[in-house]
C-alpha cells in the first residue's frame, strides 16, 4: 500500500476516533427523522458535511420545506468547496480521476489536516479522508441502529466531538503558534454563548464559520515567525533516473540518502531513483555497483529497478538524470518540463552538460563513484540553507561551543578543540553546506578565540559569511 496513504490515514486516525460521537449523533437523529441505518450511512458518506447534516435533518423533523432545506445545505457546504479549493492548490496539477477522489467528501477536519501537514500528496488526502469517512459512516450506522438503547441526550455529543477534533488539529500546531490556541477557545466561548439565543445545531454552525472567517486573517498557519529555525528544510522528493536503474542511479540515491542521514537531515527529503527503460524492472542493484557502495559502508539492500512513469514528474521536486540520453527520454514520458524540475547530476557539480561514467560500458565503478559523489555534494550544498552561528552575545569561549552543539552536529566530548572543529567540518555532514557567523562584540573576552574559530572553517574550505 502507498506510504503517502498510510502516512494520510495515521494522520487521521485521532481525529476518526474523535468523530465517532459525531457520527452517532447523526445516526441518532436521522433515525428520528424516520431513517433507516442503512440511509443513515449512506447519507453520511455520500454528503460527509457533518453539521450540515443535524441542521438537515433537524429542518425534516420540523416539518421545513425541502427548499428551505437544501437552501440551507448548499450554504453550508460552500465552505467544504473552499477547503476544496485550498488542498488541491498545495497538491498541485492531477488527473480528473485523481482530482475526484482527492475532493469526494472532504470535509473541515480532512481539510485541516491536510493542510497543516508535512505530506501534499495527493494519496495522503485520499488516507485522511478515507479514515474519516469510515468513521463516520460506521458511526452513523451504529447511531441509527442504537436509537432505542442511548437517550436523546447523546445527540448533544457531537458539539463536544467537534472540540475534540479541534483539539486534534490545533494542539501540535500550537505548539509553535499560540494563535491557533487562541482560534480555539474563542470558538468554543462563542459557541456556548450563541446556544443562549439559538439552537445549539445553528449555534454550532455560525461559531464555527465566524472562527473559519477570524482564523483566516488572524492565524499564521506557517508558525510564529520568531520561534522557526534557521537552516530548517521543507521536505524535498528527489527522483535520480538512468537507463535501467541497475548502476548510476541507485549509486546516486544511497550516495544522497547517505549523505543526508550524515548530516542529520534524514527526515527532510524523500529520495529514490527510476530507469528510462523496462530492460531490467525488478532486478537488484548490479553487483558491482552494490560492492562500490559496500566499500563505503553504504547499503542498498532491497532496492529493485523500476521504470519512471507519468505521475512522478507531479510526484518528485526534482528529478535527476545521468546523461543526455536519460534527459531525452524522461521528456517524452513528463512532456514539458513546466516546473523546471528535470537536471543533469553533474550540472549540481559545475560540470554543466556532463554525463555521469556509464560503468556499464567502462567497467570503472570507481569514476563513476566520483562523478555521483561530486554531483550529490553540490546537490545537498544547493538545497541546504545557511547555518546561522550568532556568536554576538557570547563573552566566554564555552558559549561559543554550546552554539556550535546546538546548530552543528558537535558532541560534548569533542571539547573545546579546534583540531575536532576541522575534523567536523571536513567530514560528509557538513561538506557543501555555507555559514553565517556573526563574531562576539570587540571588548568580549572570547572575540579573538572566536576569530580562530573563522580561520578554521576557511582552513577547512567551508563557505562562511561575516554578518
Amino acid at each position: 500500500m502507498d506510504r503517502h496513504f498510510l502516512t494520510g490515514a495515521k494522520m487521521a486516525l485521532p481525529a476518526g476516533i474523535s468523530l465517532i460521537p459525531l457520527g452517532i449523533s447523526i445516526g441518532l437523529v436521522a433515525s428520528q427523522a424516520g431513517m433507516s441505518w442503512l440511509q443513515a450511512g449512506l447519507m453520511t458518506a455520500l454528503v460527509m458535511c457533518g453539521s450540515g447534516e443535524i441542521l438537515a435533518l433537524g429542518m425534516v423533523m420540523d416539518g421545513a420545506p425541502m427548499y428551505l432545506i437544501l437552501i440551507s445545505v448548499f450554504f453550508m457546504s460552500l465552505k467544504n468547496m473552499i477547503f476544496a479549493g485550498s488542498a488541491m492548490e498545495r497538491v498541485g496539477k492531477l488527473s480528473p480521476l485523481r482530482r475526484m477522489l482527492c475532493c469526494a467528501n472532504l470535509c473541515d477536519v480532512g481539510a485541516g489536516l491536510f493542510c497543516t501537514g508535512d505530506d501534499d500528496s495527493a494519496s495522503c488526502l485520499i488516507g485522511i479522508n478515507t479514515v474519516i469517512m469510515l468513521a463516520t459512516s460506521l458511526s452513523s450506522c451504529a447511531g441509527a441502529m442504537m436509537t432505542e438503547a442511548l437517550p436523546i441526550t447523546v445527540s448533544n455529543s457531537f458539539g463536544i466531538a467537534l472540540y475534540a477534533v479541534f483539539l486534534c488539529m490545533i494542539i501540535p500546531g500550537a505548539r509553535s503558534n499560540s494563535r491557533l490556541l487562541v482560534l480555539l477557545l474563542f470558538t468554543a466561548g462563542l459557541n456556548w454563548l450563541l446556544r443562549f439565543v439559538l439552537s445549539s445545531a445553528l449555534a454550532l454552525v455560525v461559531s464555527m464559520m465566524l472562527g473559519a472567517f477570524i482564523g483566516v486573517y488572524f492565524v499564521d498557519l506557517e508558525g510564529d515567525k520568531k520561534q522557526k529555525q534557521e537552516g530548517v528544510l521543507p521536505v524535498k522528493k528527489i527522483l535520480f533516473v538512468c537507463h535501467g536503474n541497475i548502476c548510476r542511479s541507485p549509486m546516486a540515491e544511497f550516495v544522497m540518502k547517505d549523505m543526508v542521514r550524515r548530516a542529520g537531515l534524514e527526515d527532510k527529503f524523500e529520495i529514490s531513483s527510476a530507469a528510462t527503460s523496462s530492460e531490467e524492472l525488478g532486478n537488484p542493484v548490479y553487483p558491482p555497483a552494490r560492492s562500490k557502495l559496500r566499500e563505503h559502508d553504504i547499503d542498498c539492500s532491497g532496492k529493485t529497478a523500476r521504470r519512471i512513469v507519468k505521475d512522478d514528474y507531479e510526484e518528485f521536486d526534482l528529478i535527476i538524470g545521468m546523461d543526455s540520453a536519460n534527459m531525452r527520454s524522461m521528456s517524452r514520458v513528463f512532456g514539458e518540463d513546466r516546473d523546471a524540475k528535470l537536471s543533469l547530476l553533474l550540472d549540481h557539480a559545475g560540470r554543466e552538460g556532463e554525463s555521469v561514467a556509464d560503468p556499464w560500458y567502462t567497467g570503472d565503478f570507481e569514476a563513476t563513484w566520483q562523478d555521483v559523489f561530486a554531483g550529490c555534494i553540490g546537490l545537498l550544498g544547493e538545497l541546504c540553507e545557511e547555518i546561522v552561528l550568532d556568536f554576538s552575545q557570547c563573552r566566554e569561549r564555552a558559549e561559543l561551543y554550546e552554539i556550535m552543539a546546538e546548530r552543528m552536529l558537535w558532541r560534548k566530548d569533542y571539547g573545546h578543540n579546534l583540531d575536532a572543529l576541522y575534523d567536523i567540518l571536513t567530514g560528509l555532514p557538513h561538506l557543501g553546506r555555507s555559514f553565517a557567523i556573526t563574531l562576539p562584540a570587540e571588548d568580549a573576552p572570547c572575540r579573538g578565540y572566536a576569530e580562530k574559530v573563522c580561520a578554521v572553517f576557511e582552513e577547512a574550505g567551508v563557505s562562511i559569511r561575516l554578518v
